[in-house]
């Protein structure tokens, strides 16, 4: 033991304030007294007699009231928060009767966090821990968990992390309270040997019989000394060369892996509860990516879907007169348009109002399903971009017999999903043969729906006649499609009403196809508002439940927060801790929920053929809008922690 001090304590009171309804409380009244380099004290007292306070100031936990407090000749009361911080991390160990031990992490990482605020890398801290858990005795055991050691080796733990930074000072709070005799005893001989090896150990006890055989002992009543075995005399200077070396060292900062360490500890002690947590974050991104993807995959199937289609398809319908009633188009209105500069293919169809069409003459006459019967030309299909998926087309032939090709919904309806030799179906109360099945038409969903017949047969089998000239021909079209040379679309298209029918313009009827599928790809978003607002809602509620997590975790975890504190974090790695850690738990379900509606959306797009989009606004969004429930739910109990007293946080425990 050298006469060098390394805790002076001069004139110390602290009184505790109250609300103004009670006088304030003297803790410590005028408390002076040194410990030098080597020593083993024990202070001791009866319960209440100010001996917690004592240590807490010791350990600049507490300020004290009035008086000056010197560690390794540092003034403490002329230190910032994070000055004090880390001086505690340097000069101060601390054992507590409670242990304080963090049951996810093993015997190595709870000793090495007794450095982790002190700015030393983690090799070193890892190193450093080995080698205090072999000082007492625990090297085999530094890859255990803390719930499967005993007391006395739990003790030895929270003794390695008080030397594992080599302080000038150990100050330990009652650190055979919570053991059994025969533990106590062998802590108690620990404690000796490390004094022995040139620690400095203050050690605080209610037991006087314990006290009685260290070498030094500081009785404490009603917040006064009253008895000190070897009193030293208190040497009246300020902060000398020693205090400005250990106030200017660098160090303290939490390296970013070290950051994230400490920000998942909540996560990783209970992760049941973190999932649960982050669920309502991930289903709520999850809808908002998924609406999004799925609107604008559906979008882009279409667009590519109207590109192999093209887009010069042009219609022209009968319209209505101007009483009212349903216009017919001339017969001679496909010659017309054929010979309209810039159009390449012309063909028609007309619709046979009284002919319906069912499976068989047993149906229900109401029960057609909505179906059509529609004469045709035979060069239809090169017109609509589409093909038989089943069968064959209309040929001169069968043009001029009871035979019918079915549009593709039509088919889907009546039930008939392949061709057969003699497949009937009963149209025009009659039976026409099967000959096909058309592929989908998206640009004319009107013949989708329709059973398809020559003119001819249309003429002979169901009377569809029209006059020309006082001669009985097939009657006229109903609607005429045509393709347009590629950037004419638009001069062909103010042409046609008037060539289709040159007396009555007006009661023609001109129409894009394409456009209205444009239309459908930018309609399709139409719903979408619901769907984000619901996606809205769950990442609100999920922001409630963050937040509750939050606020209790604080609540549970503050001798977290004060052993923390005790370890030399500042106010802002506290509220760094917990904001931190808030941010990631939103941040794992923002990042679950963008997996999610991705995937959703995949699966969905590919069952569709669809492209699988997913845009930057839909995965970005999600992310940043978990951050930002991050940081709106962690603040507040952020901040309710960093402001928690480490004293309280300690004594709650």
């Amino acid at each position: 033991m050298s006469n060098d001090p390394v805790l002076e304590l001069d004139g110390i009171t602290k009184v505790y304030a109250d609300d103004g309804e009670q006088p304030p409380v003297p803790a410590l009244r005028a408390v002076s007294f040194s410990i030098c380099r080597g020593e083993l004290v024990a202070i001791v007292g009866p319960s209440g007699s100010g001996k917690s306070t004592l240590l807490h100031v010791m350990g600049t936990l507490e300020r004290p009231s009035s008086g000056a407090l010197r560690i390794g000749g540092v003034d403490a009361a002329r230190l910032s928060d994070r000055e004090l911080s880390l001086l505690r991390a340097r000069e101060i160990g601390f054992v507590f009767q409670q242990f304080f031990l963090a049951e996810h992490a093993t015997v190595r990482e709870n000793v090495a966090d007794g450095l982790l605020y002190a700015g030393v890398p983690a090799a070193e801290r890892c190193r450093r821990a080995d080698e205090a858990l072999a000082q007492v005795g625990l090297a085999q055991r530094a890859n255990f968990k803390p719930t499967k050691l005993s007391g006395g080796e739990r003790q030895r733990v929270a003794i390695a992390r008080a030397l594992v930074g080599r302080p000038s000072i150990v100050l330990a709070d009652e650190p055979t309270g919570n053991l059994d005799s025969t533990t106590g005893a062998s802590i108690m001989e620990l404690i000796r040997e490390l004094n022995a090896d040139g620690s400095t150990i203050v050690m605080i006890t209610h037991d006087a019989g314990l006290a009685d055989q260290l070498p030094r002992q500081i009785r404490v009543l009603d917040g006064q000394v009253v008895w000190d075995t070897r009193p030293v005399s208190v040497p009246r200077h300020g902060a000398g060369p020693q205090a400005r070396a250990v106030t200017t060292l660098g160090g303290g900062r939490l390296r970013l892996r070290d950051s994230l360490r400490v920000a998942s500890t909540g996560l990783r002690a209970r992760p049941l509860r973190a999932t649960l947590s982050a669920l309502g974050i991930a289903i709520g991104t999850a809808a908002i990516v998924g609406v999004l993807g799925l609107s604008a995959s559906s979008q882009a199937g279409l667009l590519a879907e109207i590109d192999q289609l093209g887009t010069n398809l042009l219609t022209v319908e009968a319209g209505q007169s101007l009483g009212g009633h349903a216009a017919q188009l001339p017969r001679e209105a496909p010659a017309r348009i054929t010979h309209l500069d810039n159009v390449q293919l012309v063909t028609d169809t007309a619709l046979i109002k009284d002919a319906k069409v069912y499976r068989n003459p047993m149906i229900p006459v109401g029960n057609n399903g909505g179906l059509e019967v529609r004469a045709t030309s035979l060069n239809l299909l090169p017109v609509l971009s589409t093909g038989v998926a089943r069968g064959s087309w209309l040929n001169e032939g069968t043009a001029r017999e009871p035979v019918a090709v079915l549009g593709s919904a039509a088919a889907q309806r009546l039930g008939i999903d392949r061709v057969y030799p003699d497949q009937r179906i009963w149209l025009g109360k009659q039976w026409f043969n099967i000959a096909g099945i058309l592929e989908p038409a998206p640009l004319a969903p009107e013949v989708d729906s329709s059973a398809l017949i020559g003119y001819p047969a249309a003429q002979k089998y169901l009377a569809y006649v029209g006059m020309v000239r006082g001669q009985a021909e097939a009657g006229p079209p109903s609607s005429i499609y045509l393709r347009a040379a590629t950037g004419h679309e638009v001069a062909v298209q103010s042409l046609l009403a008037q060539t289709a029918n040159p007396e009555a313009p007006n009661e023609v009827n001109v129409s894009r196809p394409s456009d209205l599928l444009t239309a459908r790809a930018a309609a399709a978003g139409a719903f979408n508002s619901l769907f984000l607002g619901l996606g809205v809602v769950a990442l609100i509620v999920g922001a409630v439940g963050v937040a509750n997590i939050m606020i209790i975790s604080v609540l549970e975890r503050r001798s977290e927060i004060g052993l923390r504190r005790a370890l030399g974090a500042t106010q802002g790695q506290i509220r760094m801790q917990f904001l931190g850690e808030s941010i990631l738990l939103a941040l794992i379900g923002g990042l679950v929920g963008v997996l999610a509606g991705a995937a959703a959306t995949a699966v969905y797009a590919s069952a569709k053929s669809w492209d699988v989009v997913i845009p930057i606004e839909a995965w970005l969004g999600g992310i940043a809008s978990a951050i930002l429930i991050g940081v709106a739910a962690g603040l507040m109990p952020a901040v309710r922690a960093s402001r928690l007293p480490p004293t309280v946080a300690l004594r709650t425990a």
